[in-house]
C-alpha cells in the first residue's frame, strides 16, 4: 500500500511540472507616470493578478486618479488586469489646469420597487428611450427630482450625470374592496382613449359605478375589460366627445355592436356614444329595455328605430336627444320618465300603446306635435308636464283615465280634442290645470254633467264632426 501511494504522488508531481512547462504564465509590466509626484516603482505581474493602484504624493496637491492617457480622457478601470505592458498617468488638481471636456454622462433610472438601471450616453445627446414598466390602471411619469416637481423631458439633451425618478399616477378612482371604478382622476380625465383594466393592484375590476365616466370631456374611445359584470346608471353622462364603446371579447356580460353598448344577450341597450355620427340607428330586435341616459345628449343621430319587443324605456333615456323616434308596433306602455327631456319636435306612438305613465314626456320643451295611439286607455299624472311648445293634442276614443295635472305647465296648449264618447275618468283635481285651452268633446252635454268635468265646463266645446273625418 505504501508503495502504491508513493507511486501516485510521483505521477501527480510530474503531471504538474509538465503542465507548467506547457503553459507558461504571461507577465506584463505596469509603469507609473506620477506627473511630478513622488516616483513609484514599476511592477511586473502575471495577467491574472490585479494591478496595484497606489495613491502617489505630490506636496499639497490633490490626487484625482489614474488615467490611461496623459490628456486624462479615460480613467483606469478598477480592478485593472494587464494584457500588455502599460503606462498609467497620475492626475493632480492643479489650480491652473483646466478640466478636460466631459464626453459621457450616466443616466440612472430609479423607480420604487425596481432595481436602478444606468445608461451611458454621449454628452449633449438625448436619451433614446426609457425602460417600459407596466402597471394596470396607472401611468408612469418621470421627473428629475425625488420630490416629483420637475418633469423629465426625454427630448432634451443630457448635459451631465443625472438621476431620473419614476412615479406611478392613477387613472381611476376606485373602491377596490368592491372591485369598483367610481370615477377618473384629474389625469384620467385628460385622456382621449381609456381601457378599463382587468384588474388594478391585483383586484379584479367588476363594477362601473353611476356616473363613472361623467364629464370626461376628452374621452373619444372606451374599452371595457373582461371582468366587468355590472354597469350602473348613466355611466357616460357628460362625455360629449365619446365616439365608440368597445368590450373585451372575453367579457361574458356585455357586448359592443358598431361601437354601441348592450348586455351580452342584447336584451338591454345601455349606451349610444354621444358624439357618434349616424343616419338611422336600429336598436337590436332582442332588446326589451333601454337604460337611463342611453341616448342622452346624442346630437349627431337623425333617427332611432325601436324594436317591437321593447317593454321599458328608462328615465331620461332620450334626454337632450334631437333624433326622430320611430316606434315599431308592439310596445304597450311609455314608461315613467321615458322621454323626459327629449328635444325632438314630433312623436307618433304606435297603436299598441295602451298606457302613458307619469312624467313620460316631462319637459319635452321642443315637442310641437304628438300623435297618440288609438288604443290608449290611460294617461297618468303629469305625463306631459312642461311640454312648453305643445299647442294642440287629440286624445283618442279609447281613452278611459286622465290623471291629475296631465298637461301641467303646457303653457302654449290651446286646443285639446277628446274623441272618447264617454267622458274619461278624471283622477284628482286639475287634469288640465293651469292651462286655459279649449276642449273639444264628442257629446258636450254628457261631458258637462260628468263627474269632474263640471269644474271646467266653460272650456268645453262640441266637436264639429266633419273636421275630424280622418279619425
Amino acid at each position: 500500500m505504501k508503495k502504491f501511494c508513493g507511486f501516485f504522488l510521483l505521477v501527480l508531481l510530474f503531471s504538474l511540472i509538465f503542465t507548467a512547462c506547457r503553459e507558461p504564465q504571461k507577465t506584463y509590466t505596469l509603469f507609473y507616470n506620477t506627473n511630478g509626484g513622488a516616483p513609484i516603482e514599476s511592477v511586473t505581474l502575471i495577467s491574472s493578478q490585479p494591478a496595484p493602484l497606489p495613491v502617489p504624493q505630490n506636496g499639497d496637491l490633490e490626487f484625482l486618479g489614474w488615467y490611461l492617457d496623459n490628456e486624462f480622457k479615460e480613467r483606469v478601470p478598477e480592478p485593472l488586469f494587464l494584457t500588455q505592458d502599460l503606462i498609467i498617468y497620475a492626475r493632480w488638481n492643479l489650480p491652473d489646469q483646466p478640466l478636460p471636456p466631459k464626453t459621457k454622462a450616466n443616466v440612472t433610472v430609479r423607480l420604487q420597487g425596481e432595481e436602478d438601471i444606468v445608461y451611458t450616453v454621449d454628452i449633449n445627446t438625448a436619451l433614446p428611450s426609457l425602460p417600459q414598466y407596466q402597471r394596470d390602471g396607472y401611468h408612469l411619469f418621470w421627473y428629475t427630482d425625488e420630490f416629483f416637481s420637475r418633469p423629465f423631458d426625454i427630448k432634451k439633451p443630457i448635459e451631465d450625470d443625472i438621476i431620473i425618478y419614476g412615479k406611478w399616477t392613477a387613472i381611476f378612482k376606485t373602491n377596490l374592496l368592491e372591485g369598483e371604478l367610481i370615477g377618473l382622476t384629474e389625469y384620467g380625465k385628460t385622456l382621449s382613449a381609456i381601457a378599463v383594466p382587468d384588474q388594478i393592484d391585483g383586484v379584479a375590476v367588476t363594477k362601473l359605478s353611476k356616473d363613472c365616466f361623467r364629464k370626461c370631456e376628452n374621452l373619444i374611445e372606451l374599452t371595457i375589460g373582461k371582468n366587468v359584470s355590472q354597469i350602473a346608471a348613466r355611466p357616460f353622462s357628460g362625455s360629449d366627445k365619446l365616439e365608440n364603446i368597445f368590450v373585451d371579447e372575453e367579457n361574458p356580460n356585455f357586448t359592443s355592436i358598431s361601437g354601441t353598448l348592450y348586455t351580452a344577450d342584447k336584451s338591454e341597450f345601455i349606451a349610444f356614444p354621444k358624439a357618434k355620427q349616424i343616419g338611422q340607428f336600429v336598436v337590436h330586435s332582442n332588446t326589451v329595455a333601454i337604460r337611463n341616459d342611453a341616448f342622452g345628449n346624442c346630437k349627431f343621430i337623425n333617427s332611432v328605430l325601436l324594436p317591437s319587443g321593447l317593454q321599458t324605456i328608462d328615465i331620461q333615456a332620450f334626454s337632450d336627444c334631437y333624433a326622430e323616434i320611430i316606434f315599431s308596433e308592439g310596445i304597450t306602455a311609455i314608461t315613467q320618465n321615458a322621454f323626459s327631456g327629449y328635444k325632438g319636435q314630433n312623436i307618433t306612438l304606435p297603436n299598441t300603446v295602451t298606457l302613458i305613465e307619469e312624467y313620460a314626456f316631462k319637459n319635452c320643451v321642443n315637442l310641437k306635435t304628438i300623435t297618440l295611439s288609438n288604443s290608449l286607455e290611460t294617461i297618468e299624472e303629469m305625463a306631459f308636464y312642461g311640454c312648453a311648445d305643445l299647442e294642440q293634442i287629440t286624445l283618442p276614443a279609447s281613452l278611459q283615465v286622465l290623471d291629475r295635472l296631465a298637461f301641467f305647465n303646457c303653457v302654449k296648449l290651446e286646443i285639446i280634442t277628446i274623441l272618447a264618447q264617454q267622458p274619461p275618468e278624471l283622477i284628482g283635481e286639475g287634469a288640465f290645470y293651469p292651462i286655459d285651452a279649449v276642449i273639444y268633446v264628442q257629446d258636450l252635454a254628457l261631458y258637462q254633467n260628468a263627474d269632474g268635468w263640471q269644474d271646467i265646463k266653460s272650456l268645453l266645446r262640441q266637436i264639429i264632426q266633419s273636421k275630424y273625418l280622418f279619425f
